[in-house]
């Protein structure tokens, strides 16, 4: 047997041989109960801790695949927990809304009362914030608090609100104090998504980041041999170790292929040795990941459901709208369907896949992001379909929106991003969750309605765009007639009076005069106005009677589309919106965000970070 560097003493509990316990966790992160199978993060622990002590928040920040799950949860939890710290874990990709889980979460560390109380805790949280709430449900006890925020990212897939909420909450401008620590974990790739939100950006302000990089050989080396060092009967035949490092020391996300790796070399121990053999059969680091996706592929999957099970692996891939940096996406029972759901079970029988029940709903989503990028099968998949996987993300943030909105037809996609959904689609509807495909289609009877009423008011302005000419012109001429009587009459009266043939006492008269004349031409231009008015009316008709008829098919089909969507606001528990012209054509509010910035973004439930 080859050993390692030094480590920790080994628990006999764990003997593989006395109870057929697994040292290896495979794909999945460490959790608090595998601390003592942790290792090779012992410094970066260490930082952490120290960095916990002086900032009421710190963000664990490295690339995929660098164990930054594992870390916090089987490092700095246990670590916590011991220093007389409530431990509080919560994943960003299960949770229905921060404040929801949040309060489950509080009443399980403070009495174990399971979700008892929560809902009265969640007011708290609504009402006081984190501090006060926690404060209220320890009873003053003057215990304190450790909130760690697992796969921080997924936040980018919630609606505004729900972030906002997330951040008040857990990041707020006033310090949470001494009582309450946040430590969260995020990706680098999203660190810049992450800064240039306008609530996401206060999580990682200052000087509260702690980096993480990827492991160092010598980090790996205790990772690999560690956790047999204190088996006597089990080990490594010689040379394997530095084999596995050779090869894994360059390779990019390694730790979760080491994890992965090992796992499949003990399962196929020999004579209590894992052998060089077993390594050559699985496709060794580069290629484990592969094999065995592969392998649990053609055991799960038969020939006639091969286009359904890929389906299935598009609806576990969520995308941005920029089409950048794919994540893992929950995907519930009912948009599955009977026959995926079956193949996700098969799945996560294996372990490819990881199947959650929490907040009502039944989940499935990929073991581990790693498989997006390592598993040939599913990276294709995601290149084929990354106009339709763009055009879905897009969609979730404007039904997100719209839906945190009371189903607000305001808020319903415009013409232009409409378009744009359309053209990616491209004859793919039919893979969209069926709720999905209902707004798409109220998306589409909105427009249909705001284009026939454009086009009814272009025939209104048309209409009496006839008018404005013979306005004009007969406005003129009765100005010019009122200029040209008033300038002729006072020329009249000054050289009557220079000759002496009109009196001051005759003025009367001449008032009454111009009176006269006023009303002669007034009388002229009515009559002309009269005859030109009847003239566009008798040309005028047809059109008016069309615009009527237009006018009339457009308001019903806007009673119906209200009806609809009263009928979809009914089914979800909600009152309907009493009618008003502003929702009617109120475009898309100016203050929203654009679907690039969040997301936006409706990942995993023992996903994570090995």
């Amino acid at each position: 047997m080859t050993s390692g560097t030094g480590a920790e003493a080994w628990d006999p509990k764990l003997n593989p041989d006395v109870l057929g316990v697994m040292p290896f966790r495979g794909l999945s992160p460490l959790q608090e109960s595998d601390a003592e199978v942790f290792f090779g993060r012992d410094g970066e622990v260490e930082q952490v801790i120290a960095a916990l002590a002086d900032r009421p928040s710190v963000v664990l920040c490295g690339p995929s695949g660098c164990g930054k799950s594992s870390l916090a949860l089987a490092g700095v939890v246990p670590r916590m927990r011991q220093a007389g710290y409530d431990m509080v874990v919560v994943n960003a990709s299960m949770i229905p809304t921060p404040r929801r889980a949040l309060a489950i979460e509080l009443c399980h560390a403070a009495a174990g009362r399971q979700a008892q109380g929560a809902d009265a805790v969640e007011a708290i949280l609504a009402r006081r914030g984190l501090m006060d709430a926690f404060s209220i449900v320890r009873e003053n006890t003057g215990q304190k608090l450790v909130v760690v925020l697992d796969q921080a990212e997924q936040l980018l897939r919630c609606t505004e609100a729900t972030i906002k909420e997330a951040t008040e909450l857990l990041f707020p401008e006033r310090s949470l104090g001494n009582e309450v620590k946040v430590l969260a974990t995020l990706r680098a790739d999203f660190l810049n998504p992450v800064l240039a939100h306008p609530h996401l950006g206060r999580m990682v302000r200052g000087d509260n980041v702690v980096y993480l990089a990827s492991m160092s050989q010598d980090q790996l080396r205790k990772v690999i041999a560690g956790p047999l060092e204190q088996l006597s009967d089990v080990g490594y035949e010689p040379g394997l170790i530095d084999r596995i490092l050779d090869d894994a020391i360059d390779a990019p996300g390694a730790l979760p292929l080491v994890g992965l790796l090992l796992q499949q070399l003990w399962a196929r121990r020999a004579h209590g040795d894992l052998t060089h053999a077993a390594y050559e059969s699985v496709g060794g680091v580069s290629g484990v990941v592969a094999h065995h996706a592969e392998l649990v592929w053609q055991e799960s999957v038969d020939d006639q459901e091969q286009d359904e099970a890929l389906a299935l692996l598009s609806g576990l891939v969520w995308l941005q709208p920029d089409g950048a940096v794919p994540l893992r996406r929950r995907l519930t029972r009912e948009e599955a369907g009977q026959t995926r759901w079956r193949i996700a079970n098969e799945l996560a029988l294996r372990r490819l896949l990881v199947l959650n029940a929490g907040s009502g709903q039944q989940t499935a989503e990929l073991a581990h992001e790693i498989l997006m990028t390592a598993w040939p099968r599913l990276r294709q998949r995601v290149d084929a379909d990354r106009e339709f996987l763009k055009v879905r993300g897009e969609l979730d943030f404007y039904r997100s929106r719209w839906e945190a909105a009371a189903r607000n037809q305001s808020l319903l996609p415009s013409l232009i991003p409409l378009a744009a959904m359309e053209y990616g689609l491209q004859g793919r509807e039919k893979d969209l969750s069926e709720e999905e495909q209902e707004f798409l289609a109220l998306a589409r009877r909105r427009h249909r309605v705001r284009q026939k009423l454009r086009a009814t008011w272009n025939s209104t302005a048309r209409l009496f765009g006839r008018w404005r000419w013979a306005h004009i012109i007969f406005a003129s001429l009765i100005v010019a007639l009122l200029i040209t009587g008033w300038a002729g009459m006072r020329a009249l009266l000054e050289s009557s009076q220079a000759q002496g043939r009109l009196a001051p006492s005759d003025a009367p008269t001449v008032v009454v005069t111009i009176v006269a004349l006023c009303t002669a031409c007034g009388g002229l231009v009515g009559a002309v106005l009269t005859a030109w008015a009847k003239y566009v009316q008798a040309r005028g008709q047809n059109d008016a009677d069309l615009v009527r008829a237009k006018a009339e098919m457009v308001r019903a089909e806007a009673e119906m589309l209200r009806a609809q969507s009263d009928a979809l606001r009914a089914r979800e528990g909600l009152p309907a919106i009493e009618p008003s012209a502003e929702g009617e054509t109120q475009s898309q509010s100016p203050d929203a965000p654009s679907p690039g910035q969040s997301r936006s973004p409706e990942g995993p439930a023992g996903g994570g970070e090995t």
